[in-house]
């Protein structure tokens, strides 16, 4: 009474042996755990007062960027999933850093000319920077 017929083209399979081991509880913390600690890798970089301009948005970028394939990996069960649909997902990050990147040099944030408060120095000269 345990077999059953198959459709032409269809494959039967076990549903516990072919499934690869999914994270456990303590797995989901140690992950949390390590989320956190990155976070506090961006907003410690984010107190540094040498880092400004490329120097500070490039790093943030590659904490980002691990930060979401750990959350998209193990969250979101993509590491489970086919390999095209994972690289079609992560194609998405690609995507949105290079349009936020745009996007920031259209509004000239890496600009010589702008003072370290965020406004803007007359004339590219920083000498017009307001005194703090």
């Amino acid at each position: 009474m345990t077999d059953t017929t198959l459709a032409a083209g269809s494959v039967a399979h076990d549903d516990h042996g072919e499934h690869a081991h999914h994270p456990t509880d303590t797995d989901y913390v140690k992950i949390a755990v390590g989320l956190a600690v990155l976070t506090a890798i961006e907003v410690a970089m984010s107190y540094i007062k040498g880092l400004h301009g490329l120097g500070l948005v490039i790093p943030l970028m590659i904490v980002m960027a691990i930060k979401f394939v750990i959350v998209a990996g193990q969250f979101m069960h993509l590491k489970f999933d086919n390999r095209l649909l994972t690289r079609v997902f992560y194609a998405g990050l690609i995507l949105a850093c290079g349009v936020y990147l745009a996007a920031l040099l259209t509004f000239h944030t890496f600009s010589k000319d702008r003072c370290p408060d965020g406004s803007r120095a007359g004339a590219a000269v920083r000498s017009t920077c307001p005194a703090r």
